[in-house]
């Protein structure tokens, strides 16, 4: 089954809600795109710390508060 299929009365979630206490919280983003600056805003407003790891940034991540901008490719002490 692939994302957003159904078989039966099975379905792959299209969407996945997720609560997450805010404060004194670091959100990493792997990549600096259209859809990530939308994702990125959102959490940035919630209150969170974000650091994003892209070799290259869309204009607009420069203006978000709190967000550390590490431009190159992502590795795996990213993590």
């Amino acid at each position: 089954m692939h994302y957003g299929e159904c078989s039966g009365t099975l379905c792959a979630m299209q969407y996945l809600p997720l609560f997450v206490r805010s404060d004194s919280r670091q959100a990493l983003f792997v990549g600096a795109g259209n859809i990530a600056l939308r994702k990125a805003q959102a959490v940035a407003h919630a209150g969170m710390a974000l650091r994003v790891v892209s070799p290259d940034f869309i204009a607009g991540f420069d203006a978000l508060p709190c967000c550390e901008r590490v431009q190159r490719p992502f590795q795996e002490s990213d993590l």
